[in-house]
């Protein structure tokens, strides 16, 4: 399956589920992602896409994909190791990169809050974020994707 993240606008969400879903399903995956936008593909990684290309590469990195799978067939595009985002943690990401506080997150869900603050800190583990500035840049980065080709 090949995704363009830069476009999938208000859908972004949808689409983060999608790909846990297909990596489940064990399907094969290639996203393309717009330059310089580093936490979306740890992002990307973590709910399971098996291959990220940089737009400004797209012809000659998606051409060199596709032989890889064409050539090797099913075994070409193994899954980088990366620990994956539960569905409760990508949840509380998105949670996060809707505006939510922690103590709005854990009112919805009906938990303590320093249950979210765990969920949190193992989001941060698994994207290696390391400073709020990183996690702030995430966030910013989920919100640049899912608003990009809003309509006005």
């Amino acid at each position: 399956m090949l995704v363009g993240v830069g476009g999938v606008g208000p859908n972004f969400s949808e689409v983060l589920r999608l790909f846990r879903y297909l990596k489940i399903m064990k399907i094969n995956t290639i996203a393309w992602i717009p330059s310089g936008y580093l936490y979306l593909s740890r992002l990307l990684n973590a709910v399971g896409v098996n291959e990220i290309l940089i737009e400004d590469d797209l012809p000659n990195a998606l051409m060199v994909t596709l032989q890889k799978m064409t050539t090797h067939g099913d075994t070409a595009i193994k899954r980088r190791r990366v620990p994956d985002l539960s569905q409760m943690e990508l949840d509380i990401l998105l949670q996060f990169s809707a505006g939510l506080s922690a103590k709005d997150i854990s009112i919805e869900r009906g938990c303590c809050y320093k249950t979210v603050f765990s969920w949190k800190h193992n989001i941060y583990t698994i994207l290696e974020i390391k400073t709020p500035d990183q996690w702030l840049t995430m966030l910013a980065e989920m919100a640049q994707i899912s608003t990009l080709y809003q309509q006005r």
